[in-house]
């Protein structure tokens, strides 16, 4: 397995927020998302940030059950 880096999966749910985004910025989020959580500089891809924000909430409403 490749090292890139500090590792933050725990913490976002999963996901990795080391690069491959459309600014070329290391970490997700890089602020240009669009109200509906979709990126604002790559047509049709969700917003990294809004991924983990999604499953942060879906796992505090799993949670409270």
């Amino acid at each position: 397995m490749q090292e890139c880096g500090d590792c933050y999966l725990a913490e976002n749910f999963g996901f990795c927020t080391m690069g491959g985004y459309a600014k070329g910025l290391a970490n997700a989020p890089c602020g240009d998302a669009k109200p509906d959580g979709t990126c604002g500089n790559e047509e049709g891809v969700v917003c990294r940030g809004e991924q983990i924000y999604l499953a942060a909430k879906k796992e505090k409403l799993w949670n409270q059950q």
